[in-house]
């Protein structure tokens, strides 16, 4: 018997996710209209970021977004980086990272949290994405009035098999069939609507470039009108992947990381003992990437951002960044 639920759209991001649904018209199955899917509090997107509290709850989205500096080393973000990865891939990201990562089995990256009253929890990246995923099945199922088990999941263009086969895992324990693992570029070229005309009988070439939290690819389409692709297709333009390319370890995180490392070193320069650096903890350090997240922020609009954090015994660092600067800090080698 066919399973006739309800298949939704996951975009499971390193920074931020969303679960979307495509409601078909009646009469006009090439027309869908894409429907983000918002939780009960009126929130479209929800920050992959995920506290393990003592009690054994989690805290998921925004709270443990917002709360993270009080909680730097039992809160995880950027899960989705350490994603079918061994511990010698993850350890450059490692280093910047308020939580700690351990080596689990065949050298696996995995996440040590740990707790007051009881052993210190060991979770691998997949364990994380697969709470995040539980939310967004549960604001899914609650958005449509039925129970939601199968997905499309979208990836990384870039990601080989072992990722790949890492968000098929994070979706099974999160208790979703990923019915179809999508290439991220392939699913904004058709989110956007990027298609041929009707006019338009001649198949087109594009490129899409996917700039994210974690990752960076670059993908050459080949769009085919149903007309040539051979298939019954309902109106609908065939996507053929001719090439990829990308980077899993080039995105916003190592945006924030280039100005991280630009105020610990300069932190250091003003303030510190030559013969005795300065230390930065987990609250430190997580601190300092909200604070490299801001100012990238505040960069996309504003030509410089002033930057002030507390040192302690009444000292602060100040720092003026221009736009050209911060550029020229994350320009290519």
């Amino acid at each position: 018997m066919p399973d006739n639920s309800p298949i939704v759209g996951i975009d499971l991001g390193t920074t931020n996710s969303l679960v979307a649904v495509a409601a078909y018209p009646p009469g006009d199955p090439g027309a869908a209209a894409p429907r983000i899917l918002e939780s009960r509090e009126g929130e479209s997107i929800c920050p992959s970021a995920v506290r393990f509290n003592d009690d054994g709850s989690r805290t998921i989205g925004t709270p443990a977004r917002d709360d993270a500096v009080n909680f730097p080393t039992t809160t995880v973000t950027s899960a989705k980086r350490l994603m079918g990865r061994s511990l010698a891939d993850a350890a450059t990201d490692a280093s910047a990272l308020p939580y700690s990562i351990v080596e689990g089995p065949n050298n696996t990256a995995r996440i040590r949290i740990p707790r007051k009253a009881a052993d210190d929890l060991i979770v691998s990246p997949q364990e994380v994405s697969a709470h995040i995923l539980t939310e967004l099945k549960q604001r899914a199922s609650a958005a449509l009035g039925t129970e939601v088990t199968r997905a499309v999941v979208t990836v990384p263009a870039y990601f080989d098999d072992a990722q790949r086969q890492a968000t098929r895992d994070a979706a099974r324990l999160a208790g979703l069939d990923a019915v179809r693992i999508v290439n991220e570029p392939t699913a904004a070229a058709l989110a956007y609507g990027v298609g041929l005309h009707p006019s338009q009988k001649q198949a087109q070439t594009i490129a899409v470039y996917d700039l994210g939290g974690g990752t960076f690819d670059v993908s050459i389409l080949r769009l085919i009108p149903p007309e040539q692709d051979g298939t019954d297709a309902a109106g609908a333009d065939a996507f053929q992947v001719l090439a990829t390319a990308g980077d899993t370890s080039l995105g916003g995180d190592d945006f924030d990381r280039a100005l991280m490392d630009l105020f610990t070193r300069e932190i250091n320069d003003q303030f510190a003992k030559p013969d005795a650096p300065l230390t930065f903890g987990p609250e430190t350090r997580r601190a300092l990437r909200q604070f490299a997240e801001a100012t990238k922020i505040r960069l996309s609009e504003a030509d410089e951002a002033r930057i002030q954090i507390g040192i302690g015994d009444q000292r602060t660092y100040e720092r003026t960044i221009a736009r050209d600067e911060f550029e020229t800090m994350i320009a290519p080698d």
